[in-house]
């Protein structure tokens, strides 16, 4: 995403077309706060047996990444495979069984051109500065071997590739999607035009929701045919709005508005699967924005909620069009994100809370964005001469940051299953907890049997004001599960944070992943808890703590 002001809807489409890290990671690593629990606070939770007729279905594949296509061949390559940024991904394939998804492509992708004499890619870029040490690409070449870069991806992978609308350059887009037919599972055409009259390149005053659609299908016939797509069971996603103008009361570009233009109706909707939203909880796009949020305002609950529920209506009537709704370009501060929030232990909790949360409203997958040297980033993934907080000359090696630890968990609590049943885990609005504490239970698909119970506090505890107290407070969760069939254990690991503003030192279940290779590191940690004779077991959450909790009889 360029640095523009908090963005308005805008549009994609998607074809299933066959060192030291110091500047980066502050003191806390070495001074941790002391492990003293000051437990006074209480609350008892109702687990359900089994699956609630409201939880939703989610695949395993939930989590994906997005990467800015300007630099794609360093995430992987070029001339021999990444193993760091690799080994990240395969982290997560081993947990699940299922790589993540990949897409390639947002801004760049409206600026990237075919050019077959290019050896795998070439780019222009404006200067960088202060605000934005690694910016997006001005213009970039590609030839095929930019997109063969896709066979060091973890075995199993799905790759979303962009598609250059912006340009309006038919035989372009057909030139790329010859290059990608062989690599990728879907492509997209177009990358948030709603924002092109915005930013001067299409005309304000007929650039709307109907001349968009009839665009975008000129380009979807001109690669159909040159693909060979009319004989395959081919899909699309249709979509790719933000926040100032994806909802259905403010955006010309809204999902109610492109279905109106008859898309759906059209010789190209048996193409069309899924709906794809762009979404960032806050922006400092520009300084009309004012400055992100500070850490307890941005991973605060209610916060997280009202980021989420405002797209109802919009996740509503996409799946009544028989369309899976996605956050296909999401993090956490849009325009790279805000240093001292984004790139702190707090993005994990957030991005823990804020997947689970999406996933109870009915959002399927999220894309989570990357670049080199985004401050966002769950992944660096080479190495950086300068810093991404303010563009200082400096040198870090290749890292992940808190973030990572997200999917991480996430990944945990779905398991290995292709599909869970998801449901939030009420808190009593009577207790205090109930605006700090986040809980989720994941049922086994088929039988509905619960499996896991995720338990997040969302309560800071920062260098700058805890680190004189003696004890950490912390929340004393009493889950209530029944007095039928009860689970005999619970299995307990926790995601370790020292402080919420920390950028490094976390660990889940004793494993930490901060590591050269990007393998996993530690001897694993896992708690276990008796549950009682009257359904009831107990597990303290510390501010600033997420719990996964895993019901098992042996």
């Amino acid at each position: 995403m360029r640095p523009y002001a908090l963005l308005p809807a805008a549009l994609l489409i998607y074809l299933n077309i066959p060192v030291t890290v110091a500047g980066m990671r502050r003191a806390h690593r070495a001074i941790h706060p002391v492990e003293k629990r000051n437990t006074s606070a209480s609350v008892t939770v109702e687990v359900p047996p089994h699956a609630p007729s409201s939880a939703s279905t989610v695949g395993r594949d939930l989590v994906g990444l997005s990467i800015e296509g300007d630099r794609w061949a360093e995430w992987v390559g070029p001339k021999q495979k990444n193993n760091y940024f690799i080994s990240l991904l395969q982290n997560l394939g081993d947990i699940t069984g299922q790589p993540p998804n990949i897409r390639i492509g947002a801004d760049s992708q409206d600026h990237t051109f075919f050019d077959k004499t290019v050896d795998v890619a070439t780019a222009t870029f404006p200067a960088s500065s202060v605000a934005t040490p690694y910016p997006e690409a001005d213009t970039v070449q590609v030839s095929s071997a930019y997109y063969d870069l896709s066979r060091y991806l973890p075995k199993g992978t799905h790759v979303v590739w962009g598609i250059n609308l912006l340009s309006n350059n038919t035989a372009n887009a057909v030139s790329i999607a010859k290059a990608i037919t062989s690599t990728f599972s879907k492509g997209g055409i177009g990358n948030e035009p709603d924002l092109y009259a915005k930013h001067g390149y299409r005309g304000t005053a007929n650039w709307t929701a109907s001349t968009f659609v009839g665009q975008w299908e000129s380009f979807a016939q001109a690669i159909i045919e040159a693909t060979g797509l009319q004989a395959q069971t081919t899909k699309i996603w249709f979509g790719g709005m933000d926040i100032s103008s994806n909802i259905a009361k403010w955006a010309p570009f809204s999902p109610q508005n492109l279905f109106a233009t008859g898309v759906l109706n059209s010789s190209y909707s048996k193409y069309i699967d899924t709906y794809s939203q762009h979404h960032y909880q806050s922006s400092v796009c520009s300084t009309a924005n004012g400055p992100a949020a500070a850490i307890g305002t941005f991973m605060n609950k209610a916060t997280i909620r009202s980021n989420i529920s405002e797209f109802d209506p919009d996740i509503a009537y996409v799946k009544s069009n028989g369309l899976a709704y996605i956050f296909g370009e999401t993090n956490s501060i849009s325009c790279h994100g805000y240093a001292g929030v984004s790139n702190t232990a707090a993005a994990a909790l957030w991005a823990i809370d804020y997947t689970l949360q999406a996933v109870v409203h009915g959002i399927s997958k999220l894309y989570f964005h990357e670049g080199i040297g985004y401050k966002y980033n769950m992944i660096q993934p080479v190495h950086l001469d300068r810093s991404p907080l303010d563009n200082t000359p400096t040198s870090l090696v290749p890292h992940i940051q808190p973030e990572y630890y997200a999917p991480i968990v996430v990944a945990n609590f779905l398991g290995s299953a292709h599909t869970s049943h998801i449901s939030e885990l009420t808190i009593p609005a009577s207790s205090p907890a109930s605006s700090y504490l986040s809980a989720y239970a994941a049922y086994e698909s088929g039988s509905s049997v619960l499996n896991r119970a995720v338990l997040i506090n969302l309560n800071p505890f920062l260098s700058t004001s805890n680190a004189t107290q003696s004890a950490r407070p912390s929340t004393t969760v009493s889950l209530s599960l029944g007095t039928s069939k009860l689970p005999h254990l619970l299995n307990v690991r926790r995601l370790k944070i020292g402080y919420t503003d920390d950028t490094s030192g976390l660990s889940f279940g004793g494993v930490s992943y901060e590591t050269s290779n990007g393998r996993p590191s530690g001897k694993p940690v896992v708690e276990t808890v008796k549950v009682g004779s009257d359904g009831i077991a107990s597990v303290v959450v510390s501010d600033s703590e997420a719990v996964l909790v895993e019901f098992t009889n042996h």
